[in-house]
């Protein structure tokens, strides 16, 4: 998403027709439902088009005014700063006379610049002014009842007397007249005495701005007040910049935009030009520091356009930020070059200059509009013969096409975080929920464009972001799925205060005073890798020179860093140390002739195939470990979107939500890596496993298969990183839990009290029912052949036994005579279960020396015989020996199913200290699948737990709670692959830590499979359970050596980490969701608080009193949070709704500020519902109501429908089938008898943007949630 800001977006261009539109604010402080055209005197019909002229109100005040009301209501910002305010009434000022009912004069110049500062500084300080006008109104109540149009004056005469400093009382005149003759002469009173007040407190320095103190939380808000920026944004940076770096940034996000101008040197106009054309029109101006084509003004925009400059395409409106990233992509002549989400298409043009007429861009957007203009401006810029325009999602191109290209430039749609100077209303409708879905969108993007780059060519990430995890993290993301990408350093192309320390490209505005941007260059590997071998005077090739880089003494232009790139040379001495490294690092992923020494990562992969064995081993390894890190890859997360964990859940909700998780989804590979401290090596050895597990049914006991869901974005997320589906379920490892365990030898055991029995008379015929006609022929049938055989076994000599075997044979074969435990007996076959049943009751009836006996042999086949036994001893023997067969092999096939547990078993018995990041739903899967069904209660789980695993540490709590470790980390992400990357470092190379003296101090961890240790592999693939296990453990063994933790101290004995003082702290703590910090401990099963800035996410909401909320489900669906609490708060008082959280679109949370709110809306519904006059109809409650088919309860059910098995779409169905009928009238009875307890709750200006909750919490650091869902962060 290009942001380089063009003429039409910017300036008072009389031509709107292809403006670029917008984002509508997603929530706006004040909404409201009638049209702002209608003026205060009724309705003026559409057919009206003169309206009396009214020459006493300030014309540019009465436009601002309307302006203001058109962005709220979702107009395009940028739109509205192209009108200019003259002609008919199809321009903006008929559109003022539509909305206020009269005509006020043209607007001069000096009227147009003053409505493009009073409109965009009104914007920027919206949450400031809003702020002051409630604190000097007498009461809170008449701030929200305020009219649009009223509020939009007031903001206007509050930022031209704060931050213009117009004359104070003209400005007061001024708005008075406007407000009397647009509303009404008391609203003309109430904006007078407003105002007068504010100049008072003004003159008495005594503004009432809240004061930065207190908790991070508080200081944010103040913060946020004061500088005009929302909460979380202020959060966000503070978490990774700090206070004060936070505060300058928001200085310059509030001041007046500079803007930059780009001499177009493709068409022969150079910076001097464009100079001596500035000095002739007098407009004041300088050049820029960084690129030699730049020239920076401040004002006289307005005679720039006039002269023509623009138009005739001599230069173009472009930040130096936005040039840097073309000097960063370094187009040259002769190259093929593709833009992708080129539009606007600064950068396109700016590419197709430099290359000189020679070469191709191609430029990609989906939005034909803006290509078009693009096309046309190209024209102007006499750069459309180079440029060709392709209309397209480049998700579907990069499909599509089989073309490679020199470079690829990805300026991919972002947050915008970094250009906030320039566009005022970006502020107001950015959600910290938009990241979640951009990063997801820019990782799509760069997965794209990466396959449209030619081996050895260059691919480069940008944005005009300021968030690291739309930046850095994006690109390092992106190079462990792409390990055939390399990053090249930019200090060959930009000025050393923009190079990060990992070489990408970023710009801050508070320390740049450019807009903010990102770039990261990242080169592919050549698929040729025949590197020349050095050998006097021969050079290295081109493509060896291209795999490393020179450190250039700070090239400060874009000319300056091409005449070093040409004249640099690389001694002998220089480049012969750095081969190894470089071959190693840039070619790690090429084609398998090279002579690298990079192998891919050593992960043994176990199914059912090889898992005895690898068992067998695996039981030495984790005896010796000194800890084990695991990690799971499921089928799904949740069942149902409402299943989600939200800010409004309780703790023991919470937990809830993850038993439903656990005993809905399966478990589908499994990593384990054992991790034992090498104190000769000083190194940790890591043997890492990755088992691939299904609930396969082993003991077909007759009962139904095993049932679980699939949700579809986790497939589809295993799919991404290659999981293979077909081991899984061909040759995944079963597994039984120790409950299923228990189950199936209980009924081995009654089923052994049946075979003792099967010589009680009193069971004969017992289960058959009485014989008709046909069973008493097939009986008597039965028990004459029976005889017969019997008869001949006793007539038979030992010569004739031949002769026994031939008579008792009929022609069906389903008589025939064999020998069982060396007896005679009769094979039974070709019977129905009933026809045997009555066999069993003939032989038992009948013959006191015939047995019947079922035999189960192999593979679930069973025998049915008829034994003949010579002495009632012989019997009893028989049946001794048949029961304690049948034992035998029961429980071998029992041990023989417990499969995978018996890894777990491992695990426990020897009490190992286990490693997990966010592993709270692993660890609960592990229970459920292999220990037995998980306990009702948190408190009843932990209580089991700790019995099996006594030590388990979250390395994710670690980061988070440890001061030292997050200065380490500068604060970033504590996801699992940010945070392997950050503090893994040279593992991620493959190199020593003492190649890197910079760095600072790490383990070395060495990879054993088969007996073969390696330090230098590829990265493995993420998401796959045995390398993410590996990445946990590098994470903590790390994290304990900057804890200060000495692995030598108990050397060569296993390290006793469970005793550390350093860790004590941090062990059996688990987050038990991230949305709101709930750490559990695993201990007592109660929440405890985190420890640490960063263990605290941004919270929308105040403090919940769960006592104090109410669900509603099945209210019409057009009604948004906002309304439904604007219809409560007209019958209890405008203070008695804290906040109103939205579940999904069927259902919202109530939180009421008092517990007695609860039982009065509970029983006024019911009462509301059982009327059938007047007063239930206008009753303000009847708009939620709708008629009766509205339901309410309080917490507890919501409570009860959390635990319910049932996980329908929406909450509302759910809620039906759990809570049933009749339920509601006994549930408001019950609730009007119950005491007032509970917290009084709070609300104020500073919650209103935090009522319309969307209903879908994010982390991945809320935006950090939907990596629970893929990883488990």
């Amino acid at each position: 998403m290009a942001q380089v800001l063009s003429l039409q977006e910017v300036f008072h261009s009389a031509d709107t027709r292809h403006a670029r539109p917008a984002k509508p604010p997603q929530r706006t402080t004040h909404k409201f439902k009638t049209s702002v055209s209608v003026p205060k005197r009724g309705a003026v019909t559409p057919l009206r088009k003169t309206h009396k002229l009214n020459s006493d109100v300030s014309p540019h005040r009465a436009v601002s005014a309307v302006r203001l009301m058109r962005i709220e209501m979702g107009g395009a910002f940028a739109d509205l700063l192209n009108e200019k305010g003259k002609g008919s009434g199809e321009n903006e000022m008929g559109y003022v006379g539509r909305t206020l009912g009269f005509r006020t004069k043209d607007l001069d110049d000096r009227d147009l610049r003053l409505v493009t500062d009073v409109v965009g500084g009104t914007i920027r300080w919206r949450r400031y002014l809003d702020h002051l006008i409630c604190s000097l109104c007498h009461d809170e109540r008449v701030f929200r009842s305020m009219e649009p149009l009223l509020l939009q004056i007031l903001r206007i005469g509050f930022y031209e007397i704060l931050k213009l400093d117009m004359p104070p009382y003209a400005v007061v005149d001024e708005n008075v007249r406007l407000a009397k003759a647009a509303l009404r002469p008391g609203a003309g009173n109430l904006v007078n005495g407003i105002l007068r007040k504010l100049l008072v407190v003004k003159d008495n320095d005594s503004l009432p701005l809240p004061k930065v103190e207190g908790d991070d939380r508080t200081q944010a808000r103040a913060l946020a007040t004061i500088h005009s920026h929302p909460v979380w944004m202020v959060r966000r940076w503070t978490k990774y910049l700090g206070q004060e770096e936070t505060v300058r940034l928001m200085v310059w996000n509030n001041s007046d935009p500079s803007f930059s101008l780009r001499a177009n040197c493709g068409k022969g106009f150079s910076r001097d030009d464009l100079v001596k054309q500035l000095q002739v029109l007098k407009v004041p101006h300088e050049l820029s520091l960084h690129l030699d084509d730049f020239v920076r003004i401040r004002t006289g925009m307005q005679a720039v356009l006039q002269a023509g400059l623009l138009k005739q395409g001599l230069c173009a409106v472009q930040d130096e930020s936005a040039g840097m990233v073309v000097s960063v992509v370094d187009p040259q002549p002769n190259e093929t070059i593709i833009d992708c989400c080129a539009a606007p298409g600064g950068k396109t043009l700016y590419m197709a200059a430099l290359m000189k007429h020679h070469g191709k861009v191609y430029a990609i957007d989906v939005n034909k509009g803006r290509l078009r203009i693009l096309k046309d401006t190209a024209q102007v810029h006499q750069v459309d013969g180079i440029i060709t325009t392709v209309a397209a999602d480049l998700r579907t191109f990069a499909e599509e096409t089989k073309e490679k290209y020199d470079k690829v430039l990805l300026d991919a749609p972002c947050s915008g975080l970094g250009v906030l100077s320039k566009r005022a209303d970006l502020r107001w409708n950015r959600r910290v929920e938009d990241l979640e879905e951009l990063t997801n969108l820019q990782d799509e993007l760069l997965d794209a464009a990466s396959t449209l780059v030619r081996p050895g060519g260059v691919l480069v990430y940008s944005t005009c972001s300021i968030d690291p995890e739309e930046n850095e993290e994006r690109v390092e993301a992106f190079l462990l799925r792409h390990p055939e990408f390399n990053i090249d350093p930019v200090d060959r192309w930009i000025p050393a205060a923009f190079v990060t320390n990992r070489g990408f490209f970023a710009s801050n505005p508070a320390k740049h005073s450019v807009d903010g941007a990102f770039a990261a260059r990242l080169v592919r590997a050549s698929e040729q890798r025949n590197i020349m071998t050095y050998e006097r005077g021969e050079s290295l090739s081109l493509s060896l020179w291209d795999s490393f880089h020179v450190r250039t003494p700070n090239p400060f232009t874009h000319r300056a860093a091409k005449e070093y790139g040409q004249k640099a040379k690389m001694s002998k001495k220089q480049w012969l140390p750095r081969l190894s490294s470089a071959l190693s690092r840039a070619y790690c992923s090429s084609s398998a002739s090279s002579s690298s020494s990079s192998t891919s990562f050593p992960l043994k992969h176990v199914t059912k195939s090889n898992f005895e064995s690898a068992l067998a081993e695996l039981r030495t390894h984790v005896r010796a470990a000194d800890f084990v890190a695991i990690d799971l890859e499921m089928t799904g997360v949740i069942s149902a979107p409402w299943r989600e964990s939200f800010e409004f859940d309780r703790f023991d909700v919470r937990y809830l939500k993850v038993k439903d998780s656990v005993e809905k989804f399966a478990v589908v590979q499994f990593g384990v890596c054992p991790f034992r401290w090498d104190s000769q090596r000083q190194s940790f050895i890591a043997r890492p496993h990755n088992f691939f597990v299904f609930p396969r049914e082993e003991l077909l006991s007759g009962g139904p298969s095993h049932e679980f869901l699939c949700q579809t974005s986790s497939l589809e997320f295993l799919a991404k990183y290659q999981f293979d589906f077909n081991t899984c379920i061909r040759e995944g490892i079963s597994y039984l839990s120790r409950g299923q365990e228990d189950e199936a030898l209980r009924r081995l055991t009654l089923h052994d009290k049946r075979l003792s029995d099967l010589s009680n008379n009193s069971e004969d015929g017992e289960g058959t029912p009485l014989p008709n006609l046909t069973d008493v022929l097939f009986i008597n049938r039965m028990k004459d052949k029976l005889s017969k055989w019997r008869s001949g076994l006793l007539q038979t000599t030992k010569n004739d036994t031949s002769q026994c075997h031939d008579t008792s044979t009929d022609s069906k074969q389903q008589f025939q005579t064999v020998f069982f435990k060396m007896r005679p007996a009769v094979s039974l076959s070709g019977f129905t279960s009933h026809q045997l049943n009555l066999i069993r009751m003939v032989t038992k009836q009948h013959f006191n020396d015939l047995v019947y006996i079922r035999v189960c042999g192999e593979n679930s086949w069973s025998e049915q015989l008829v034994v003949y036994t010579d002495a009632e001893s012989d019997k009893a023997l028989l049946l001794t020996e048949v029961k304690n067969e049948y034992h035998r092999d029961a429980e071998k096939k029992i041990k023989a199913a417990i499969g995978f547990r018996h890894v777990i078993d491992l695990l426990s018995s020897e009490k190992k200290f286990i490693v997990g990041h966010n592993c709270f739903l692993d660890i609960a899967h592990v229970y459920s699948k292999f220990l037995g069904p998980l306990p009702s209660t948190a408190e009843e789980f932990v209580s089991s737990l700790n019995k099996h695993f006594p030590c388990i540490v979250d390395t994710k709590i670690l980061l988070n709670s440890s001061h030292l470790l997050q200065k380490r980390m500068k604060k970033a992400s504590t996801s699992l692959s940010s945070a392997y990357l950050l503090l893994c470092r040279q593992i991620t190379l493959g190199v020593d830590n003492g190649s890197n003296s910079g760095s600072c101090p790490s383990v070395k961890v060495e990879v054993e499979m088969d007996d073969t240790r390696s330090t230098d592999w590829n990265s493995g693939a993420k998401h796959e359970a045995g390398y993410d296990a590996f990445m946990t453990g590098c994470i903590f063994a790390q994290a304990c050596q900057h804890l200060g933790i000495d692995f030598n101290q108990h050397s060569p004995s296993p390290l006793n980490l469970a005793l550390n003082e350093n860790l004590e702290k941090h062990i059996n703590r688990l987050y038990l969701s991230w949305i709101n910090s709930n750490i559990i401990d695993l201990v007592t099963g109660k929440q405890i608080d985190p420890v640490g800035s960063n263990s605290r996410p941004s919270q929308r909401f105040s403090k919940i009193v769960f006592e104090n909320v109410v669900l509603i489900w099945r209210f019409p669906s057009k009604l948004k949070a906002r309304e439904i609490k604007e219809c409560i708060c007209k019958v209890f008082g405008p203070t008695s709704v804290a906040s109103v959280f939205r579940v999904d679109e069927s259902a919202v949370l109530v939180h009421f500020s008092k517990p007695e709110f609860v039982s009065d809306f509970l029983l006024l519904k019911e009462t509301l519902e059982g009327s059938n006059d007047v007063i239930s109809t206008v009753h303000p409650l009847s708009g939620i109501l709708d008629r009766g088919k509205t339901c309410a309860a309080d917490y507890e059910t919501y409570k009860e429908i959390c635990r319910s098995p049932v996980s329908r779409a929406l909450l509302a169905d759910s809620a039906d089938d759990v809570v049933g009928l009749g339920w509601r009238r006994k549930k408001t009875m019950d609730l009007v008898g119950e005491g007032h307890r509970g917290d009084e709750g709070r609300t104020s200006v500073d919650e209103e943007e935090e009522y319309e909750s969307s209903g879908s919490c994010s982390s991945r650091d809320v935006v950090e949630v939907e990596e629970m869902r893929a990883t488990h962060m």
